[in-house]
């Protein structure tokens, strides 16, 4: 597969992925990647301001768990929670994640099927920025493949303190936020090389065609 990419790449991808712009009109549905919930609040705003702004028609979440370390994807409890914050029960979707182990990549699987089948033009995706390069490169591999008309934008999940102590990724790993950067970026590197993730320079093609 070779680098995922030469520095210059990888710092353009990173500045228009933390400030994507936003589609021309209202997006068909956000979906919020799945947190522990450490984590869960910065998606849960996020995809309820949006939804609020009408900048989304639906607020798509996954459900499916992890049998080997007990990270579960809170699907009633995230529903509720969206309520709460103002999203109408009727425009919440839920998707199976059908993976018995249910990561990044089979939740982009699913909804990137979910999007083609109902034919949707436009979406958000939403995660941590801790966790939000992974999501979306994760996104457009599947895009490519799958769905390459699907038009996808960023929306960063709302702040949370990267001092804060925090447990993430499969609800394995802990640390304050900014300590678990690094094996965030190793997990990009490693599933590139595995020919999971396509390289940042694709990414960018993507973006460039999704704009133009």
């Amino acid at each position: 597969m070779g680098r995922f990419a030469e520095e210059l790449e990888l710092a353009e991808l990173m500045m228009r992925i933390y400030s994507d712009t936003e589609p021309p009109k209202v997006a068909d549905a956000v979906y919020l990647f799945g947190q522990t919930e450490y984590n869960e609040e910065s998606v849960l705003s996020a995809a309820a301001a949006l939804f609020k702004s009408g900048k989304v028609r639906i607020v798509v979440i996954g459900e499916g768990g992890c049998l080997v370390t007990g990270e579960i994807y809170k699907t009633p409890d995230w529903r509720g929670k969206l309520i709460k914050l103002g999203v109408p029960k009727e425009r919440i979707t839920t998707i199976q994640i059908t993976s018995e182990l249910a990561h990044t990549h089979t939740e982009a699987i699913a909804f990137v099927s979910h999007a083609k089948r109902e034919g949707w033009k436009t979406m958000y995706v939403t995660s941590p920025a801790i966790h939000q390069l992974r999501a979306f490169v994760n996104t457009v591999s599947i895009v490519l493949q799958e769905y390459p008309e699907l038009k996808v934008f960023n929306k960063v999940g709302t702040f949370l303190s990267w001092v804060e102590e925090a447990v993430h990724s499969q609800n394995i790993e802990k640390g304050k936020r900014y300590e678990l950067v690094e094996n965030e970026w190793r997990r990009v590197l490693r599933y590139h090389e595995k020919g999971d993730l396509v390289s940042a320079r694709e990414v960018l093609s993507y973006l460039n065609r999704r704009d133009s």
